[in-house]
This record gives structure tokens, sequence and C-alpha cells, in this order.
């Protein structure tokens, strides 16, 4: 989710002092991998199952639908 702010924060605030929060996404996208391998030495199996459900940056969940009402009075 962290990473949609990466490049969403810039996109609304229409700020371009904020693109260097683009910077940030190779550091979160090797930190995940190094994470991933950490976990699956410690979890293994149990861990794999969940990568399954699971997408590594974005979830892969499709069952659930979050649905948002906005009331405006």
């Amino acid at each position: 989710m962290s990473i949609v702010c990466f490049i969403g924060l810039p996109l609304v605030t229409h700020s371009p002092y904020l693109l260097v929060l683009l910077l940030g996404i190779p550091g979160y996208v090797i930190t995940t991998k190094n994470e991933e391998e950490i976990l699956l030495e410690e979890f293994g199996d149990e861990y794999r199952e969940y990568m399954k459900k699971e997408g590594k940056i974005f979830s892969e969940k499709k069952e659930e639908k979050i649905v948002f009402v906005l009331k405006f009075t």
C-alpha cells in the first residue's frame, strides 16, 4: 500500500518536489526482496503458501471488495 503513496502523492498534489519520492521505489523493492528471503528461511513452506495467496507488492486477493460511499449534505 505504501508504494502507492510514492507514486500517488506527487500526482495528487501536483508538486514536482514530491517526485523525489519516486527515488524511494527501488529501495522499497530491494527491501521487500530481502524481507522475503528472511521470511522464507524462518517459516519455509508456510510462507511459500502465503506467497501463493498474496502478491509481492500489491495484494492479489480478488474475493474482497471494498466500497466507499460518500455522502454530501
